[in-house]
């Protein structure tokens, strides 16, 4: 629902608390997998982990043979709330640097003000953008936290 409001500017401003989330400076990392060198796929899925790591199982069977870019907040074992311009940046770079008319799919765990600063700077071009669908899944908060197979159209 994050994203959704966000990318459509539903409103004119949105209340968070930037006390809440101290910035840190830690190390971003990027993986791809299912991408060979050359490839132009027609769908993938981003995964970004900030509070929480997501594993492989954790996404829909449909979905995960799917080609794959996940960018990651290196936590030093911990699952803090911190707001991180760099991995906000690398995300930004990242989906701006898919091909056009790609489907993405959105598996994240991002805290309140990461997901406002990646929406709006990754997602919100909507149609002046690279994206044809934008699909966000939600993550089940018990029994193995996996994305439900439903996901959520944001355009």
């Amino acid at each position: 629902m994050q994203v959704k409001l966000v990318v459509n500017d539903i409103f004119n401003e949105y209340p968070i608390d930037e006390k809440e989330y101290p910035e840190i400076d830690g190390e971003v990392r990027t993986e791809k997998k299912n991408l060979r060198q050359g490839m132009i796929p027609k769908e993938i899925n981003v995964i970004i982990e900030d509070t929480y790591s997501i594993e492989h199982r954790q996404i829909p069977h449909s979905k995960s043979m799917l080609p794959t870019l996940r960018i990651y907040r290196e936590r030093c074992g911990e699952n803090s709330r911190h707001y991180s311009k760099k991995l906000v940046a690398i995300v930004s770079s990242e989906i701006r640097n898919l091909p056009d008319d790609i489907i993405v799919n959105l598996f994240a765990t991002l805290n309140p003000m990461n997901a406002f600063y990646i929406s709006k700077g990754a997602f919100a071009m909507a149609d002046r953008g690279n994206i044809k669908h934008l699909y966000v899944y939600q993550q089940r908060s018990k029994n193995g936290r996996y994305f439900d197979e439903k996901r959520k159209k944001i355009y």
